[in-house]
C-alpha cells in the first residue's frame, strides 16, 4: 500500500498562476481547481498554503512570509547582493518585516514549514545573535523565532539552546522587557511533542533558568511572565513524543522538585496570585504543582507546605471561575494519591468544598471530570472516607455530573470510577446507590461509550450489587510451556 502523494509548495503555486493566466479564471476560483485537481490525483495537501495571493502582473505567486524573510536575510548578510530566496518585494525596515513574519508564521503550520524550507532558523539566529544588547530587535527576533517553532519544534539545533540559555541568564534580572517571557515561550514550543529537544534543554540548564526567573517576579507586576514560565516548566514534565518509546518525564519532576524546589515556588506564586485575585495565574501554578507531585513524597511535602490551605482558600475565595476551581480540585486528586493526605483532606472540610463547586459548575466538564476524579481518590480503599463523602453530598454530585455530560467521556469515566469507590466495602452506600438510580446512569454511560468506559462502568454496577456480565478474558487453558518457547 503507497502513502499519499506529495508536492512542494511551488508547483501548487505554478498550477494556481497557470489556472488564472492560461484559463482566464479568478484567483478564488483558480485556487479551488487547483485544489480539487491535486485531491483527485490523491496528494496530500496538508503543507501546503492553499490561500495564496499573486503579484500586480498576475505573474507568480507571493507569499509575505518569504518576503519578510527576505528582509531579514538582508539585514543579517554580509553579501547584500546576494539574491533573494522567494520574493518580489520585501518591506524595507527589520523591526516591521520581524512583526510580519510572525504573524504569517502564526496563520498556520504550511506557512513555518515554507519558511523553514527557505532557512528561517538560520537567518533568524544570525539577528539574535546580533542583537544581544538591542532589546526591542532581541524581543522582535525571538517572537518571530517562537512563532516560527511553534508545532514545527524539530527546526531547534544546539545553537539555539545555548543561545537561549545565554539569554535567559542575562536578562532574568530585567523586569522591564518582556524578552524573559517570550524566551519562556519559545522553550514551551521547542519542547511540546519533542522529547528531543526537552533532554538538550534541560541538560543544559534551562528548567534552572526558569525557576530562578520565576522566583524573581511579582505576580502583580509580572502576570504574562510567569504564566508563560510556568508553561515551559510543565512542558519539561511531559511524555507526549510518540517517535520515542520511554521519556524522561518523572525525572524532570524529581529534578524540579528537588533540586530546584518547585513546590515551594509554586506555591508562592499561588498565594501571590490569589492575593491579587489573578485567578488564571493562580491556575497555572495549581496546574504546573499537580505536574510535578508524581511520588508520594511529594505530595506530603506539599501537603506539609500547606498546600491544602492554599486550596480551601482558593475554592472559598473564587467560588465563580470554573478554571482556577478545576486546577484546585485536580491537585486535591493528585495529592490524594497518598494515603497519608487523604486524612489531612477529609478532615480539612475540603470534600464539601469540592461539592460546590460541582454544584455551582454543573456545566464545565473540566470541574465535574477533576470533582468526579477527587472523589474517587479521596474514596479509594478507604471506606470511612467514602461514607463521609456519601453525606456530604459527593453521590449526588457525581451522578449529577454525569447526567449533564453524557457525552463527555472522562467525566463518564471518572464518574463511573468514583461511584464504584464510593460504594466498594460499603453495602449501606451500594443501597443508597441504587435508590439514587445510579445504576441506571452508569448503564447509559455504557450504552453511550462502549468499551472506552466498560470495564469501570461494570465494577461500579458489580458493587452497588447490580447483576451484570463479565467477561472471563482468560481460562489458564493452553499449552505448557517447553524450554526454549518464544
Amino acid at each position: 500500500m503507497t502513502g499519499p502523494k506529495i508536492i512542494s509548495q511551488e508547483t501548487y503555486d505554478e498550477v494556481v498562476v497557470e489556472n488564472v493566466k492560461d484559463f482566464d479564471k479568478p484567483l478564488d476560483e483558480a485556487i479551488q481547481d487547483t485544489i480539487q485537481e491535486f485531491e483527485a490525483q490523491g496528494v496530500l495537501l496538508a503543507n501546503i498554503i492553499k490561500e495564496v495571493k499573486l503579484d500586480a502582473n498576475n505573474e507568480k505567486v507571493v507569499h509575505p512570509v518569504l518576503e519578510s524573510l527576505e528582509v531579514i536575510k538582508s539585514a543579517t548578510s554580509d553579501d547584500r547582493d546576494e539574491p533573494d530566496c522567494h520574493a518580489t518585494t520585501a518591506p524595507v525596515d527589520l523591526l516591521g518585516a520581524l512583526t510580519t513574519f510572525s504573524d504569517e508564521c502564526k496563520i498556520s503550520l504550511p506557512h513555518r514549514v515554507l519558511a523553514t524550507k527557505y532557512g528561517a532558523y538560520s537567518y533568524l539566529m544570525r539577528l539574535l545573535k546580533q542583537a544581544k544588547d538591542d532589546g526591542e530587535k532581541l524581543s522582535r527576533g525571538l517572537t518571530a523565532m517562537q512563532a516560527l517553532s511553534d508545532g514545527n519544534p524539530d527546526v531547534l539545533e544546539d545553537s539555539g539552546v545555548n543561545f537561549m540559555l545565554e539569554m535567559m541568564e542575562c536578562w532574568h534580572s530585567d523586569m522591564q522587557s518582556n524578552i524573559m517571557e517570550v524566551l519562556a515561550r519559545w522553550c514551551h514550543s521547542c519542547n511540546i511533542k519533542h522529547e528531543g529537544n526537552r533532554q538538550l534543554l534541560f541538560n543544559a540548564g534551562v528548567p534552572h533558568a526558569l525557576v530562578t526567573s520565576l522566583q524573581g517576579c511579582s505576580a502583580q507586576q509580572h502576570q504574562g511572565r510567569m504564566v508563560a514560565t510556568l508553561k515551559a516548566l510543565r512542558s519539561f514534565t511531559l511524555d507526549d513524543d510518540i517517535r520515542v518509546e520511554i521519556g524522561r518525564a518523572h525525572e524532570h519532576c524529581r529534578h524540579l522538585v528537588e533540586e530546584e524546589g518547585l513546590i515551594a515556588v509554586a506555591l508562592q506564586v499561588i498565594k501571590g496570585a490569589v492575593a491579587c485575585s489573578m485567578a488564571g495565574l493562580a491556575g497555572e501554578a495549581l496546574a504546573t504543582l499537580s505536574c510535578v507531585c508524581v511520588r508520594a513524597e511529594y505530595c506530603q511535602q506539599a501537603t506539609e507546605a500547606g498546600a491544602l490551605d492554599v486550596i480551601n482558600s482558593i475554592l472559598i475565595n473564587f467560588p465563580d471561575s470554573a478554571i482556577i476551581n478545576k486546577q484546585s480540585i485536580a491537585l486535591i486528586a493528585t495529592l490524594a494519591g497518598d494515603d497519608n493526605v487523604k486524612s489531612f483532606v477529609m478532615k480539612s472540610g475540603t470534600p464539601s468544598l469540592i461539592v460546590k463547586a460541582m454544584d455551582k459548575h454543573q456545566l464545565s466538564a473540566g470541574v465535574c471530570s477533576a470533582g468526579c476524579s477527587a472523589v474517587s481518590m479521596l474514596a479509594l480503599r478507604h471506606p470511612q472516607n467514602a461514607a463521609q463523602l456519601v453525606d456530604c453530598g459527593a453521590a449526588g454530585a457525581v451522578l449529577q455530573a454525569m447526567k449533564q455530560h453524557q457525552h463527555e467521556k472522562q467525566v463518564q469515566k471518572m464518574g463511573c470510577l468514583a461511584l464504584r469507590n464510593l460504594c466498594s466495602r460499603s453495602p449501606q452506600a451500594a443501597e443508597l446507590l441504587r435508590l439514587m438510580q445510579a445504576d441506571g446512569v452508569v448503564q447509559a454511560a455504557l450504552s453511550n461509550h462502549g468499551d472506552a468506559v466498560k470495564d469501570l462502568a461494570k465494577s461500579a454496577l458489580r458493587d452497588m450489587g447490580v447483576d451484570v456480565a463479565l467477561e472471563e478474558r482468560w481460562h489458564g487453558k493452553g499449552h505448557e510451556l517447553a524450554m526454549g518457547d518464544p
